[in-house]
Formats: C-alpha cells, sequence, structure tokens
C-alpha cells in the first residue's frame, strides 16, 4: 500500500490509498476519518485526481452529512481531563473568550448566559484541550519515541509532532516521523504500539507480512494493539 495526504481547498484534508487489490477507484468519508480514496495501483493518481473532481459535488454533499453527524459527539464538560491536565470552566461578562494553561490546569473563560454544548463554546473548549495536548505531546513522545529507537537499534531523521486529526502517525520515505497530539488521549500501551509501528517503517516502508513480522520482534502481541486501536479515534471531538 502506498499513501498520499492532501489538502483541498472544497474537502479539507484527503488521504490516498493504492492497493494492488483494489478493483476501483472509491471514496469513503467516514465520521471522525475524513475522506479516504483507494484506488488499484496500476491507475495513475491524475486520473484518481480527475474522479475526485467529478465527484466533488457528491463529496460535499457528505462531507456535510457526516458534520451534522459529528455534531451529535458528546460534550465536553468540566469533568474532562488529559493525562496532566482537568478542564475548568470561568464564567465572565467580557466579550473575549480566554483560553489560559496554569500548572496543570486548562482554563476556559465563557460567556456568562450561554450554554456549555453551544457550538461556540464547544469550539473554544477544544482549542484548549488541542493546546493541552501539544504541551503533553512535545514533553512526552520526543523522549519516549527515542528510548523506543534506541532499544531496538533503528534510527530516524526528524520528529514533527502536529494537530493531526486523520492519522496517528506516519514516516516519510527519508524517515521523518510525524506524530498527532491526539496520540496524548490513547493508553500508554498504545502510544507505544504506534511509535514503533512507525519506527518499524524506517526499514519497511510497506505494511507487507515482513512488516508486521519485524514489528512483532519489537512488540509482541502487536496485532492485537493494532486492533485495540480501532477503537479509538483521532477526531473524537
Amino acid at each position: 500500500m502506498s499513501q498520499i495526504i492532501k489538502n483541498y481547498a472544497a474537502f479539507g484534508e484527503v488521504e490516498f490509498r493504492s492497493y494492488s487489490r483494489s478493483k476501483s477507484i472509491r471514496i469513503r468519508i467516514k465520521p471522525f476519518g475524513g475522506v479516504l480514496v483507494t484506488y488499484p495501483k496500476y491507475v495513475s493518481f491524475k486520473k484518481v485526481e480527475l474522479f475526485i473532481t467529478e465527484k466533488s459535488g457528491w463529496i460535499k454533499e457528505n462531507i456535510k452529512k457526516v458534520a451534522a453527524f459529528e455534531r451529535t459527539a458528546p460534550v465536553i464538560g468540566s469533568d474532562f481531563e488529559t493525562k496532566s491536565h482537568t478542564l475548568q470552566i470561568k464564567w465572565t461578562n467580557a466579550n473575549l473568550n480566554k483560553i489560559r494553561v496554569i500548572n496543570n490546569c486548562l482554563i476556559v473563560y465563557l460567556p456568562i448566559g450561554s450554554q456549555i454544548n453551544d457550538s461556540a463554546n464547544q469550539e473554544q473548549i477544544k482549542k484548549g484541550v488541542d493546546r493541552v495536548l501539544k504541551i503533553e505531546a512535545v514533553e512526552y513522545l520526543p523522549k519516549r519515541l527515542s528510548e523506543l529507537a534506541k532499544v531496538n537499534n533503528l534510527l530516524y531523521h526528524d520528529l514533527r509532532i502536529k494537530n493531526i486529526r486523520s492519522r496517528w502517525g506516519s514516516c516519510s520515505i527519508k524517515n521523518n516521523i510525524n506524530l498527532s497530539i491526539h496520540l496524548m488521549r490513547l493508553p500508554y500501551e498504545l502510544i507505544d504500539y504506534v511509535l514503533l509501528h512507525e519506527l518499524t517503517h524506517t526499514i519497511i516502508k510497506n505494511h507487507s507480512q515482513k512488516f508486521w513480522q519485524k514489528l512483532e520482534e519489537f512488540l509482541p502481541n502487536s496485532k492485537k494493539y493494532d486492533g485495540q486501536l480501532k477503537n479509538y479515534s483521532t477526531r473524537i471531538y
């Protein structure tokens, strides 16, 4: 399988995957999963993009439907916690919403008279959660990735930590590793699984049987962790 990620003004981020066993170009739009396009390896990427252009109306319509479904996701309230931070809502008369991180507390200021489940308030809270996830990710992930690489005699070139919502991580052809801040919402054993998964890609660039065998050497029962990871989403909110 090969993978390409592109951003489009009309659709946002689109993930493309080519498979040897695919027989046609397919578009899937899943809640919290974004737009995924799969296609046969023998089909040129130019032809795939032309197909996307032809189906742009259908894609836009279904993105709206999925977005409406996503809005029914659980409300983030004051009981929300990350690994190191607790969320505190403060109601204020000020017109300007504010977000502060003090010690291990995320403080989000919201207008008095509004409801916590108002869409604008939820967006403000999500911005705050993203901020502390980035803080935690920068503090934890580089050190842990380095530790796992050293123990398993693996080398990577560079690490970037981003607010990626389409995948947990990736490894480029040049062995640059990208990790999502949303990894910090996973149990630590699943964080290790993702990190070792991407580190294994520094030596095997596909998901062949050899890849899984090598990953199993680094992390016994890796398929079990792969199955558990499917219970989580980078787009939980």
